[in-house]
């Protein structure tokens, strides 16, 4: 083996531990929190985790203009 290969394969190794693949990733997270034990997934999880902060950015928002226009200042 070359030193220049040597080299190369070291770079691959080093970038290989910090950019893990999407699908380990994944998978750890569903290990972790038991996803699959309880008929879930990352997606589902995710998007309900997206769509409760949506709302509560709404109620933040809106919330006091309601309320003002009901005389409750």
């Amino acid at each position: 083996m070359t030193d220049d290969h040597k080299a190369e394969q070291s770079s691959v190794n080093a970038h290989s531990s910090v950019f893990r693949p999407v699908s380990s990733v994944l998978g750890h997270l569903d290990r972790y929190f038991g996803l699959a034990a309880h008929g879930t997934d990352v997606r589902t999880e995710f998007l309900a985790g997206l769509t409760t902060f949506l709302t509560m950015v709404y109620i933040v928002f809106v919330n006091p203009q309601i309320l003002a226009n009901a005389g409750m200042d």
